[in-house]
């Protein structure tokens, strides 16, 4: 008993901290890429637009879903375990935002490639307008194809999280059929598909750079040209890290639900 209650302390404590920091660093880091992105030397570039859209979406998860999951968590104080209407819309409201996070810095990714590309048609599709209709229609598609998840989730009976760990009533989806397909869901909609698309066109990006530098001589560039380069180069290398972590950040997730998921 003593063992049980010790652990559960622990865990409590652990969880209290980590989440802490998380939505410390949360925070600080979503102000700083409104404050970046915003700058007035940025408001041309299509993909600063899927940056801000990635931003608030993740402003949505750290400054709203941690904290109600930091009084889950610490202090198994929880709302959506005693009203449906908010079971739903939680979990709704968090797989939604969550999985836009990810897939507007895939989008990201997709318009470096076009921009970078040496056919012009393929050039069109990097601009303020398009990026503009894109983050829309993606957003309201988001929010069609995630409604599923308010209506298979329901205040039943299951364990609480650790560190408490009690059987109650909780917030859970719905046994059977629905519980394996969620599980798949969540991998290849949040935790596969943004990494892979994030890859291949970080990957085809790089080699149309490569492959403009080697057709460009070095005397035809003017000022304008190379503050364009060098513009496009610090957007690149900030979207490498963004999407390094979300790939570091959401694959032991999904991995851990499908481990529990199949021992359980």
């Amino acid at each position: 008993m003593v063992d049980v209650e010790t652990t559960a302390i622990t865990a409590s404590f652990v969880i209290w901290h980590c989440v802490l920091l998380f939505f410390v660093l949360g925070i600080i880091g979503h102000l700083l890429n409104f404050y970046v992105l915003t700058r007035r030397k940025l408001r041309s570039s299509p993909c600063t637009l899927y940056f801000l859209a990635a931003t608030a979406a993740a402003c949505v998860v750290v400054w709203i879903m941690l904290p109600w999951r930091f009084l889950q968590y610490a202090y198994n104080i929880e709302p959506a375990y005693y009203s449906s209407a908010i079971c739903k819309i939680e979990y709704y409201l968090n797989n939604t935002t969550r999985a836009m996070a990810s897939w507007f810095l895939g989008l990201a990714c997709m318009d470096r490639y076009f921009c970078s590309s040496s056919n012009a048609r393929m050039r069109r599709f990097s601009s303020v307008r398009m990026a503009r209709i894109i983050i829309i229609i993606f957003t309201l598609t988001m929010f069609i194809i995630h409604i599923h998840v308010p209506i298979y989730n329901i205040v039943g009976t299951g364990r609480t999280p650790v560190p408490f760990s009690q059987v109650s009533t909780i917030c859970t989806i719905t046994t059977g059929f629905y519980a394996t397909f969620s599980l798949y869901w969540f991998f290849i909609v949040y935790a596969f598909s943004p990494p892979v698309i994030m890859l291949i066109f970080g990957l085809l990006t790089l080699f149309n750079i490569h492959q403009r530098r080697r057709q460009i001589l070095p005397n035809a560039s003017d000022i304008n040209n190379r503050k364009r380069e060098k513009t496009s180069r610090q957007m690149l290398i900030m979207l490498i890290v963004q999407c390094t972590f979300i790939t570091i950040c959401t694959m032991p997730t999904a991995l851990q639900r499908f481990y529990t998921y199949f021992t359980s």
